[in-house]
């Protein structure tokens, strides 16, 4: 099955996840980043999603857990009763719940905890009532098996997927549309006709557009797929990280981009090692790097392709 998710990295990543969940919320108004709300004399709009600025991380071997607070508030009426209460916690509650159910199923490499809320009113003079949710997002160092943009499509690497658009055939002799999947043949029935019109393939792997006669056979070639891990080293003195190959990181990879690194080593089960670098179950692969700059993170994405 293929996914539309997101690779998270670093605070940033935390943040721009967070604020694109939120403004897609139907209900959401305006998202605002800050120390809090009920300090925060700057919200023009209502419903808003806040998200406090002072998030604190832990870093854990090859993941950091970021600890979120996040609230929604909404106004009441200037005369509101203690039903338009309950009923303003019940609305910022709901909308606060779907954030973060959507936060959790937008990104592919993150772990999302529970929340923990409570409800407070009236700040800033206004008549608003808010719901604050504190929870905690964990993100590997390192993230293989991460969804990896290939053609307009986003594919998630654990479920092994063949990057290729179906390709489309056309068949006016029986009014039929089929999507042909890679590995897949399509097969032109034996149409007995007057006046037999060609079934048209539309083969966006391959990138042509040919017509198929009756009874013709076109067959979709198989494309291998794509696997992608990202090696992600924080601004610390730290300057290399090791992995145990899984089957979803078997492979064969054949190209890197380097992002903040003057140099890469690459140790496969302790010898050093060039690209391509073929990776078998329980493979130990280390990859050390040498920063240009040495206060700012750096990273190394390898591919198969």
């Amino acid at each position: 099955m293929s996914h539309q998710l997101y690779n998270v990295q670093g605070l940033k990543g935390i943040i721009d996840l967070i604020r694109l969940t939120a403004n897609a919320h139907i209900a959401i108004s305006e998202f605002k980043v800050g120390v809090q709300l009920q300090d925060d004399t700057n919200v023009t709009s209502y419903p808003v999603a806040y998200l406090e600025s002072d998030i604190e991380s832990d870093v854990d071997g090859n993941s950091e857990t970021f600890s979120v607070a996040l609230s929604v508030g909404d106004r009441l009426p200037n005369d509101f009763t203690s039903e338009d209460l309950i009923n303003g916690k019940t609305k910022t509650s709901q909308i606060l719940d779907e954030i973060h159910y959507h936060i959790e199923n937008l990104a592919s490499n993150i772990l999302v905890t529970g929340m923990n809320k409570f409800y407070y009113e009236n700040v800033n003079q206004d008549s608003i009532v808010v719901c604050r949710g504190e929870f905690t997002i964990e993100i590997p160092r390192y993230t293989s098996r991460v969804a990896t943009p290939y053609d307009a499509q986003v594919i998630d690497i654990g479920q092994n997927q063949t990057l290729c658009k179906p390709v489309t055939v056309i068949d006016p002799n029986n009014n039929t549309t089929t999507q042909v999947l890679a590995g897949q043949t399509y097969t032109v029935p034996l149409v007995e006709l007057p006046v037999f019109e060609p079934a048209v393939v539309i083969d966006n792997v391959n990138g042509v557009t040919i017509e198929l006669s009756s009874g013709e056979t076109y067959t979709v070639n198989d494309i291998p797929d794509l696997y992608s891990m990202s090696f992600n080293y924080g601004v610390e003195s730290e300057s290399g990280i090791t992995i145990t190959a899984t089957a979803e990181e078997a492979a064969t990879y054949s190209a890197q981009a380097l992002v903040n690194c003057s140099a890469v080593t690459y140790r496969k089960n302790s010898t050093v090692t060039t690209l391509p670098i073929a990776l078998a179950v329980n493979d130990v692969l280390s990859v050390e790097i040498t920063k240009n700059n040495l206060t700012a993170s750096s990273k190394v994405v390898l591919t198969s392709l």
